[in-house]
Order: structure tokens, then sequence, then C-alpha cells
């Protein structure tokens, strides 16, 4: 329940604005009235903790991620505080497609937007990319991690659609695969397929990058029967194996 929210933070008390999140018809001019994307990250926090539960609906769920976590997570160029952090991990808890819907992957496709920008986006980049990266390794349930390596599988091959949701893989982007990767017990052979299917698409522009090569050395020595079929195309992606690391692949690759 709202119950005390806010009250062991030394926030105001917040219960009268989480009923209102919860239960107003007008969500879209409450948040403008309460300038959500203005509070300080510890009372966005204390709000997710308090509105976010497994009775809001998904779609006002998706809204209030969107005003409270995803905007500040747009502007972030240093590494996202605790609080923030805080609020995504209790979203998650809640409403983990939201999360991934409403922030996760919405900040995935707006690397592609930073990256083309002339300000220092590298930093803003990064530490949008470590969010994601912390959020996949901490706190998404093994469904919500499946679900984003389609998403990003899907959005890195040509016949990934109309070209809106489209990303470029940075070497940030190789980080937050790897972090999947990582954090993934398993992974069902329908996404593997997408995954070597992306491997392919990508390669030509990162073939030499020591961290996309620890990806596919990762590829083959987590997921080596999910890979059997796949031999011959995963030979190609590694043809010109420049650093160690896909030498290394490589070599693994040989022996399945």
């Amino acid at each position: 329940g709202a119950e005390g929210t806010a009250g062991t933070t030394g926030a105001p008390n917040l219960d009268p604005v989480v009923t209102l999140l919860q239960e107003s018809p007008h969500f879209e001019k409450v948040g403008e009235m309460l300038k959500l994307e203005q509070l300080s990250d510890a009372t966005a926090a204390a709000l997710c903790t308090g509105v976010i539960t497994e009775d809001l609906s998904h779609v006002r769920s998706l809204c209030l991620l969107r005003e409270l976590v995803l905007r500040r997570a747009t502007r972030l160029h240093v590494a996202a505080s605790r609080e923030l952090l805080s609020a995504i991990a209790v979203a998650t808890r809640h409403q983990a497609r939201a999360v991934l819907e409403g922030v996760l992957w919405p900040l995935l496709l707006h690397q592609r937007e930073a990256a083309g920008a002339e300000d220092p986006a590298a930093n803003g980049c990064a530490a949008q990319c470590q969010l994601i990266t912390s959020a996949v390794r901490d706190f998404l349930p093994e469904a919500e991690r499946l679900s984003l390596l389609l998403k990003m599988t899907k959005a890195s091959t040509t016949s990934g659609g109309n070209g809106v949701d489209r990303i470029g893989w940075t070497e940030q982007i190789v980080l937050v695969m790897q972090s999947l990767l990582n954090a993934l017990k398993d992974m069902p052979q329908e996404h593997m397929d997408a995954l070597v299917g992306a491997l392919e698409q990508v390669v030509p522009s990162l073939e030499s990058n020591l961290k996309f090569g620890k990806l596919l050395l990762t590829v083959i020595t987590k997921f080596p029967r999910k890979i059997s079929s796949h031999k011959s195309r995963l030979e190609q992606v590694l043809r010109n194996p420049s650093t160690y690391m896909t030498k290394a692949a490589l070599a693994k690759l040989k022996k399945v």
C-alpha cells in the first residue's frame, strides 16, 4: 500500500500524490501539475515505491515510468544515482514488462539519437547504457531479459521492420548485450537464431573490437548446443579474427 511510503525517507508526506497518480482519470494533467520530471531522484523513487504496484494497470505504469524515470534517464551524463536505480528496482518487482517497454527499450533506442549528437554524448551513452546493464543484471526477470534480447536482435537486422526501432551497435550496445548473455540462464533456439542473424549484420563495423570478440566468445562457450546448427555462419562471422578474443572464439567454435 501507499501508507507511509515516504515517511521514512524524510520527504514530505506523498500519500495524497500517490493516490492521485494511482486513481485520477486525468493522469497526464496530474503529471504536468506535479512537474514529475523536476522532482529529485529520491522523491521519484519514493513515488515509484508507493504508486507502482502489481494492481496498477500496465498502461498507467508505462505512463508513470516514462514521466518519472525515462525522462531523467535520457538526460544522464554521469552514473545513475542509487535512488534512480532503486526506483527501477522497485518498479521491476511489480511491473517488469512496463519497465522494459517504458524505460529500458526507449532508452536503448535513444542511444541512436545521442550517438549522432555533437555534444559530449559519449558520456551520456555510457551512463545510460550502464543503467540498462545494471537493470538487466540485477533486476530484470528471465522472461523480460529474453524479450529484450529479441528486440535488440530484430532491431539490428535489415529485416528489422520500418527502421523506426533500429539500433546501431556501438561498443556500449555490445556491453548491454554482454550483460544479457551473462545474466541469461538459458537461451531458446529461436533467440539464438535471431542473435546469430544480428551478429552477421553488425560484424563489419565491430570485427576488430575487443568487446565484440568477448561477446562472440561468450555466445560460443555458454550456449554450445544452441549454436551447433549455426557453426558455418559463425565461422563466417569470425573469418577475420583480428583480436585475441576472436581468435579464442574461433578456436572454441572449431571444437563445437
